[in-house]
């Protein structure tokens, strides 16, 4: 599992990798996405990737998303 980041003019994408795994797609503030999945996921948001949903809550929690 693993987030990589690449350019687009001035914009930043983050993108994982096709490890099945659990993706929280955030902006800092709030919960964007939360989703399982085995496919290449692309974001201008932070991806918190984890094996287990309860690792994302305990993520969303420890930043305190909404």
């Amino acid at each position: 599992m693993e987030v990589t980041q690449y350019s687009i003019g001035d914009v930043t994408v983050n993108k994982t990798d096709s490890t099945m795994s659990w993706r929280l797609v955030h902006d800092g503030n709030k919960v964007i996405t939360l989703f399982e999945s085995s496919g290449v996921t692309h974001s201008q948001h932070t991806i918190f990737l984890a094996e287990t949903e309860e690792e994302c809550e305990i993520e969303i929690y420890s930043l305190g998303l909404d």
